[in-house]
């Protein structure tokens, strides 16, 4: 079966949990609708030529993020036949453990041109990925919820053109106390 889905299969096709399932529901470890996400990729999942093990899914509005992990690839068609049988848009992300080709998944069509890590003094670490132009509404914390489950810190993402403006010139007053300390 080239399908791999957390939960038992006889539970997500029937939809009645046993009680392993169903005290990973309770735990919060995947919600009760993920159930249905999975029975559709089972049912999608016969046309499959590779195989695909599901991770998680989140909603954002009324769209459905599934990520999944696929040694070849996941085939373009699959997100399609996801929102035609859960009647919902879906987007299928392939997750990767590689922040940048995550974040390049989760953001497109906005492309990645960046990551910096930050450390700042507190000890904390901030990682700041830019992108070439704003991502699709409601994406963007989605992203940093995902990215920062993945790498363990704070994510800021920052298209292209949003960066505020500072004006680096220093006042002259500035200048005037600088060369007094400095003996000027």
């Amino acid at each position: 079966m080239p399908v791999h889905i957390p939960l038992d299969t006889i539970c997500v096709r029937s939809g009645l949990l046993c009680p392993r399932c169903e005290a990973k529901v309770r735990s919060g470890e995947y919600e009760e609708w993920e159930v249905d996400v999975m029975k559709a990729l089972l049912e999608a999942g016969g046309k499959l030529d590779g195989e695909v093990r599901y991770v998680k899914s989140h909603r954002v509005g009324e769209e459905v993020y599934v990520f999944l992990e696929a040694p070849r690839g996941l085939p373009v068609w699959l997100g399609q036949e996801l929102s035609r049988i859960l009647e919902s848009r879906v987007y299928v992300v392939e997750y990767s453990r590689d922040l940048r080709r995550l974040a390049s998944n989760l953001l497109h069509p906005a492309r990645v041109v960046g990551l910096d890590y930050s450390y700042l003094p507190d000890g904390s670490t901030l990682l700041q990925v830019k992108v070439d132009r704003s991502p699709r509404r409601g994406v963007e914390e989605l992203a940093r919820k995902v990215l920062g489950l993945v790498s363990g810190v704070e994510i800021v993402i920052q298209a292209s053109g949003q960066a505020e403006a500072v004006d680096a010139r220093p006042d002259k007053s500035d200048i005037r106390g600088a060369l007094e300390r400095i003996g000027l």
